[in-house]
């Protein structure tokens, strides 16, 4: 049985002996099932459907702000990460790129990748260097660009509510969290006017936007798995797994984020 929202296609991996194969694939195998989230599956699902659809194993894949374990968590390819930080484990697949500057200054070619994620990510950079940052996403991609985000006002009340419950219940503050209700969220259609500009007038780029995750499932969802006790918190998770693809289906308005899909022509 395979965890949803994740491939078990050939990653393009080096090829080494079949023992070593067989304990690596155990070791990841093992991990995914340790660090599995809902959260991160329903977030992720759009890029790993899309990779399936268009990409093969060779395809080229950078993430921004990836963290230690990002896309990879879900899609078993390799992708190269590019963050300031990267923590928990490694599962083997990201070749990490640390981040010297912000996303508007990346250090790679033009059109270097066939994909290119920025998952939650684009709301923590201030509102000025949005742009820049789309900008250098589509030169660096070869065929697709993906683009996840919290965005306006529903989002922002229940970013407030959630962030008051796990305070409240449990005494936590996570970053991510704080920075949203400090920084405020983006509304979409600041972001799709940014995007419009960055591609152009018969630039070649096609733009598709989704809505990703009704805001009530959104919430359910993370005050389900919520616990002070982590092995408790992450065995929560696996239970919600069965209910993927129903709550995947959740997508009606008002969404807690949108996905914006750019593909070249």
């Amino acid at each position: 049985m395979t965890m949803p929202a994740m491939e078990n296609a050939q990653s393009g991996e080096p090829a080494g002996n079949a023992v070593d194969n067989i304990f690596r694939g155990l070791r990841r195998r093992l991990l995914r099932l340790a660090y599995w989230h809902v959260d991160g599956a329903l977030r992720y699902l759009p890029a790993v459907r899309l990779i399936r659809r268009h990409g093969d194993p060779g395809s080229t894949i950078l993430e921004l702000g990836s963290g230690g374990l990002g896309l990879s968590l879900f899609l078993d390819r390799v992708v190269v990460g590019y963050d300031t930080s990267f923590g928990g484990r490694d599962l083997g697949l990201m070749r990490q790129v640390r981040a010297r500057e912000d996303a508007t200054e990346l250090p790679f070619s033009d059109g270097e990748f066939d994909f290119v994620l920025s998952m939650d990510m684009i709301e923590h950079i201030p509102p000025k260097g949005r742009g820049p940052a789309i900008r250098e996403m589509l030169r660096v991609a070869q065929s697709w660009v993906v683009i996840t985000f919290p965005c306006g006002e529903s989002a922002m009340e229940y970013d407030s509510r959630l962030y008051e419950s796990i305070k409240s219940r449990f005494g936590l503050e996570y970053g991510w969290l704080k920075e949203h209700l400090q920084l405020g969220l983006p509304d979409s259609s600041e972001i799709e006017d940014e995007m419009r500009r960055a591609i152009g007038n018969g630039s070649g780029w096609d733009l598709t936007i989704e809505d990703n995750l009704n805001v009530d499932a959104w919430l359910w969802v993370w005050q389900f798995q919520m616990s002070r006790n982590n092995v408790w918190r992450s065995m929560k998770n696996k239970l919600l797994w069965p209910l993927i693809p129903y709550i995947s289906r959740r997508n009606e308005e008002p969404a807690y984020r949108k996905v914006f899909i750019l593909r070249r022509k």
